[in-house]
């Protein structure tokens, strides 16, 4: 049996550990074998004594996390080395490991361990179903112990599913076809973040394995929902390289670039393209759509909407410039104008002394004063703090819509609540429609008609304040309107990902490409006759909007659901067709086929979008009526609490619905009744109890 490779392992720290040892042909017909071998000081030994391997190349693993980069996990050293070297060529710092032993290897708590702080994990799949199997199983692993790294699997050869006695292809196999790595960064790019299975799937009792069944019956409760993650597979491919971009370099979830991207997208079209969801109902939709990024202070919450406002901005900046000078010149032809009128009004009054021909005079004059009543009015694409009357003049010059932007949603949900205000809240539930007409009389102002009351919504918050108006809304006051609802598009990031210095040079390209897709979608315009352009979907998209209207309504009439939930899920009649008339207007941008019928393809990512943002809403929605257990049974699921932990130091984390001391003593009596957990007295090192976590609870971390 000839050695056709050797592997060498190392630990963390350099020191070596052992080898793998290929040889092919191996026994019993086998194509090829593998042999392990430990290294006891001074030579290699097969087998590893009881001590397994660390991971492959576990000291570049371990420099890589430390630097922030990217960690492949593949089958195989081979393949390992195949992948590395291609990365060292295109100088990447990213790291390449495997585990021995290939997909039937165990993942031992050692090998887990060394992925601790890792940023970004990525599974890399062998063609057949084994190597799949174990891709996904090891990235659940991975996922569930460190939910603040971004865990992916991705299939190079997804239409590959060899029988048995066919080679299974690998990632050398795909790099020996001749791909590129900037072919793998779009794969990843597009794959989804894994989302960990649930760690409750089957109680305590049912187990006979390790401590569990000492401690008996692990009882259920309710939890507030984890928000998914937004796939970047599912953002627009103009925009999908610029959020990538950002939100890497920014270290903050993609939705946090994407949705206020959204947004702007919208502001730019406003009521120029309406949507009509179904061929034989007058009912239509604008795009112009309310949303809002939640999150605690410091988790560059406004930084995140200034660079997804960032092309909106130029084009703001631009249409300034251009009313600038008209505004400049027309001044001067007032002033020009107002001249002439006094010239053509003194001979006027001569030509009527003198009974001689007026109209040529009054003809004259009837320009002139024409001139002197000219507004120069600018494009506006958004405000930041402006009361009704002033919006009302605003988006009167703007018939398309304009995008309202707050910094700080609370003080804008506070300010209609005071004395003289009391009717700004119909006003803005009426904007959110974006289609009907609507008067403003006013003393001051007099009377401003705005053909269709068409205004965007975008903001910050916290998640406290938010929770309050929240509860608000279900407690049937004055806050159950619907105003908090039509925030449609409302993320919530709860731990962002780990911080990592970014060295690279900005995607320029990437945002030129977002910056002429504005520019195309800017340069639409209404009808001849002043309308909207209406759009309807495809033929092969309209059966699937029915399908899913049909399982919306089905939902929303469920009494299982709180009201006020019930009353976001209601918003989506018109968000998901916006989403879809938005992309299909990003994806034709520039071309003929903008005002063709709605895709199938830009409805079923706008569907996508609608899972992605109803498990925010969930999570938003369920946290205001959650007891201080049910939050801290999510914090448990998600692994933020680790077993052993003080009480004392809970407390002082001071989480969000966990602030007081009575709140965590509460939930910590709770849990401690359904089984999750027991208050134990420290064996050393001081006073007060440490937290012990059911044994099926600290796989969670």
């Amino acid at each position: 049996m000839p050695t056709v490779a050797e592997y060498t392992y190392l630990d963390k720290n350099g020191t070596v550990c052992g080898k793998v040892e290929r040889v092919e042909p191996g026994r019993d017909g086998r194509r090829k074998e593998f042999f392990p071998h430990h290294f006891d000081g001074s030579k290699y030994v097969r087998g590893l004594n009881g001590k397994p391997l660390p991971l492959y190349h576990a000291e570049e693993v371990a420099q890589a996390i430390a630097d922030g980069q990217t960690v492949f996990v593949v089958e195989g050293e081979g393949k390992a080395d195949a992948l590395r070297a291609a990365l060292w060529d295109a100088k990447s710092r990213a790291a390449v490991t495997t585990i021995a032993g290939g997909c039937k290897a165990p993942l031992r708590d050692e090998h887990v361990a060394a992925f601790e702080g890792a940023p970004k994990v990525v599974f890399v799949a062998d063609s057949d179903e084994p190597g799949r199997a174990s891709a996904a199983a090891r990235a659940d692993v991975i996922a569930r112990r460190y939910p603040q790294t971004a865990v992916q699997v991705i299939d190079l050869f997804p239409d590959r599913h060899p029988a048995k006695d066919e080679k299974t292809l690998d990632v050398a196999d795909w790099l020996r076809e001749g791909h590129k790595l900037r072919e793998l960064a779009g794969i990843i790019a597009a794959a989804p973040r894994v989302e960990p299975s649930p760690i409750l799937s089957v109680l305590a009792d049912d187990s006979t394995a390790g401590n569990s069944a000492k401690w008996g019956v692990l009882l259920s409760i309710d939890s507030v929902p984890h928000p998914k993650p937004l796939p970047l597979g599912l953002v627009p491919q103009a925009y999908r390289n610029f959020v990538f971009d950002v939100s890497d370099r920014m270290c903050v979830p993609p939705e946090f670039i994407a949705v206020p991207q959204m947004i702007a997208t919208a502001s730019v079209i406003g009521r120029k393209i309406l949507i009509q969801p179904e061929p034989d109902n007058p009912w239509k939709e604008a795009p112009n759509l309310w949303g809002m990024l939640v999150a605690e202070p410091g988790m560059l919450k406004s930084p995140a909407q200034a660079e997804a406002f960032a092309s909106m901005r130029r084009l703001a900046t631009e249409r300034r410039k251009t009313f600038d000078v008209e505004a400049t010149t027309l001044k001067e032809r007032q002033q020009l104008a107002k001249l002439k009128v006094e010239a053509l009004e003194q001979s006027y009054r001569q030509s009527m002394k003198a009974n001689t021909e007026t109209v040529d005079i009054e003809a004259d004059l009837q320009a002139q004063r024409a001139v002197l009543e000219e507004r120069a009015i600018e494009r506006r694409y958004f405000t930041h703090d402006a009361t009704t009357e002033k919006l009302g003049e605003i988006l009167r010059d703007n018939p398309q819509g304009v995008l309202q932007v707050r910094d700080e949603l609370s003080g804008f949900f506070a300010s209609m609540e005071r004395a003289g205000r009391e009717g700004d809240r119909a006003f803005y539930l009426e904007a959110w429609n974006g289609k009907d007409p609507f008067t403003v009389d006013r003393i001051s102002r007099g009377t401003i008609h705005i053909p269709a009351l068409c205004l965007l919504n975008f903001g910050t918050i916290q998640p406290g304040p938010l929770r309050q108006f929240i509860s608000d809304a279900i407690r049937g006051g004055a806050g159950a309107d619907g105003l908090v609802q039509r925030y449609a598009l409302a993320v919530i990031c709860l731990t962002p990902p780990a911080y990592k210095k970014c060295v690279r040079p900005q995607d320029h390209d990437a945002r030129a490409r977002v910056d002429t897709v504005f520019d195309d979608l800017d340069a639409l315009e209404f009808t001849a006759e002043g309308e909207s352009h209406v759009l309807g979907f495809s033929t092969m998209a309209q059966p699937i909007f029915d399908e899913w209207r049909a399982d919306l309504e089905a939902r929303i009439r469920v009494d299982s659901e709180s009201s006020a939930f019930r009353a976001w899920l209601a918003k989506q009649r018109k968000t998901i067709p916006a989403l879809a008339l938005l992309f299909h207007l990003i994806a034709e941008s520039g071309t003929e086929r903008m005002l063709t019928p709605v895709s199938e393809e830009a409805l079923l990512a706008a569907c996508g979008w609608g899972q992605i943002l109803e498990s925010h809403a969930r999570h938003i929605y369920g946290g205001a009526v959650a007891s201080p257990a049910m939050i801290l049974a999510a914090k448990i699921q998600r692994g933020d609490l680790a077993d052993s932990t003080s009480v004392r130091d809970l407390k002082r984390r001071k989480w969000s619905g966990l602030t007081t001391a009575l709140d965590v003593d509460s939930s910590l009596d709770e849990l401690a009744e359904l089984g999750w957990l027991r208050l134990e007295d420290r064996t050393t090192g001081g006073r007060g109890q440490v937290i012990r976590l059911h044994p099926d609870l600290r796989g969670a971390r």
